[in-house]
């Protein structure tokens, strides 16, 4: 990552804290930043380098080098899940409930849980895909991908809806969906 990508992001972080002024944006955000490392942590615990780090609006693409096993791609792809479950468990078990503590351990389990749906894009399906490439042919492994990769769009889908109409104002949820449905679109308009 660029110094001026880097410098982009820390600024854009610091307003997205200013504008929400929030103790519980902060601890989010934390996880985030945690579920990241986890991955990072794994790349070099199997040798690996980095290529390059995007910054997404939920998260981060890390591009690898070093790594030619579908294995290690499955590990890597479920080392972010795996850290932010390891801090789900210590913080669920030292916090008191209602506590920031509580409310990070938390934060980790849901964002745990969200990426390890098998979609295009989320680790889940990075896993999936990985895990389908040790086994069938690529293109099959593909469409395959493409497939289980909807279904769960439109469970998630279905959720973000109806905790929509649950709460009347949380569109957290439903915005995560339709930036996966406009990813994945924008993915396969390109193979």
């Amino acid at each position: 990552m660029t110094a001026k990508k880097t410098i982009l992001l820390a600024v854009v972080s610091l307003l997205f804290l200013a504008i929400s002024s929030t103790i519980y944006t902060a601890l989010t955000i934390a996880a985030a930043i945690a579920h990241e490392v986890g991955h990072i942590v794994a790349i070099f615990l199997l040798r690996g380098g980095m290529k390059r780090v995007k910054i997404l609006p939920i998260g981060a693409e890390i591009q690898t080098s070093g790594l030619h096993s579908y294995k290690k791609s499955m590990v890597i792809a479920l080392a972010g899940a795996i850290t932010n479950f390891l801090l789900f468990f210590i913080f669920v078990s030292v916090s008191e409930v209602g506590s920031f503590g509580h409310f990070f351990a938390w934060s980790n389990m849901i964002l745990a849980c969200l990426n390890l749906f098998p979609i295009a894009s989320l680790d889940g399906g990075e896993a999936l895909s990985a895990l389908l490439h040790l086994y069938i042919a690529p293109h099959l492994a593909h469409k395959i991908e493409e497939i289980v990769s909807l279904i769960f769009l439109i469970i998630l889908w279905v959720l973000a809806v109806y905790l929509l109409f649950v709460t009347s104002r949380n569109f957290t949820m439903f915005m995560i969906c339709v930036y996966l449905f406009a990813r994945i679109h924008l993915h396969g308009s390109r193979k």
